[in-house]
């Protein structure tokens, strides 16, 4: 594993819209797409996504309240579990 096959961006509605075909398939036992669409959204939020060799494969964010920040989610794709992609990532320091 090539560390330049690794990306992590902010997540963006165009990102999620990408997702949108495979979501439930991709991404099972998470918030539903709408969720996530609605969570882009809140200001409070801060959403990042992971691309290995230009494919989208993890989804994290975190929320912000008062103080406090919460991580919200962070799931990768199951294709792509168990192959420590994300953990050899810089992902991590967005939290």
């Amino acid at each position: 594993m090539d560390a330049s096959d690794i990306h992590v961006l902010p997540m963006r509605s165009h990102h999620l819209e990408a997702l949108q075909q495979d979501f439930e398939k991709n991404f099972p036992n998470i918030w539903t797409y709408a969720i996530w669409e609605e969570e882009l959204g809140n200001t409070n939020s801060s959403y990042y996504i992971l691309f290995y060799q230009d494919e989208p494969i993890s989804l994290g964010g975190i929320k912000n309240v008062i103080d406090e920040a919460d991580l919200m989610n962070i799931v990768t794709r199951t294709d792509y579990q168990k192959k420590r992609i994300c953990q050899a990532s810089s992902y991590s320091h967005h939290f």
